[in-house]
């Protein structure tokens, strides 16, 4: 479960409320919470950015509330979204210092089983495999190589967004083809943006068509599917 709205507008131009996690307990369905989606930066008050969007703020507000879920609720997953619109989590896998000697530590955490770290990526522009699934590896997904002595956070983690648009071609390309390949290789979860294939209203137009949705507005299947397991 991530965060939710109540009226039709979207995620990248607002801060929205959370559903509580006392509010989903006696639902046995939910099973996880993404607490953050797309930490951004506040570039509208230069002064606000400059002090307080960094990886040391990051893991001071990240980590209260993880804590602050995880004693309501000690069941649910907790999704640990990054920084620059949630691309990179890098520094979180190797516990590098974010900032006057803090580090993130997941054996410092009574929720330490329940950490899954989740990234998007939108890189269409990806001119190779080798280089795309390289950039994925630093940004994050390196918390899944169990074996490599660098990687103090071993985690689970939930390519959380990506996508494309749903033509003849695109699904064809470096970005769709890699990430076909690439993530149940490395055995990382995913989600795609998007199902819908038409909204109620956005930007203003009715029955708007998502040229990227799985489904069209009358809810048939849409393109290629990019992952089979």
């Amino acid at each position: 479960m991530a965060e939710h709205v109540s009226s039709v507008i979207f995620l990248s131009s607002i801060l929205t409320a959370n559903v509580t996690p006392k509010q989903v307990k006696s639902l046995p369905a939910v099973k996880s919470i993404g607490m953050r989606n797309e930490l951004r930066s506040p570039d509208d008050n230069t002064t606000l950015a400059d002090d307080t969007y960094n990886w040391e703020t990051w893991y001071s507000n990240m980590v209260e509330n993880a804590n602050q879920v995880h004693s309501v609720n000690s069941d649910l997953l907790l999704f640990f979204s990054g920084l620059n619109y949630d691309v990179t989590l890098s520094p979180i896998t190797t516990a590098s210092d974010l900032g006057d000697g803090t580090v993130f530590k997941k054996s410092d955490f009574d929720f330490a089983d329940k950490i899954v770290l989740e990234l998007h990526n939108y890189d269409s522009s990806a001119t190779s495999c080798s280089s795309l699934s390289s950039s994925l590896l630093s940004d994050g997904f390196d918390a899944l190589e169990t074996n490599d002595s660098s990687i103090v956070n071993v985690l689970p983690v939930v390519m959380t967004e990506f996508g494309y648009a749903q033509d003849d071609t695109t699904y064809t390309e470096v970005y769709a083809s890699c990430l076909r390949e690439w993530l149940p290789s490395v055995h990382a979860g995913w989600m795609i943006w998007v199902l819908s294939g038409s909204y109620y209203v956005r930007e203003g137009i009715q029955d708007y068509d998502e040229t990227w949705g799985k489904f069209t507005r009358a809810y048939t299947w849409s393109g290629e599917f990019v992952i089979s397991d």
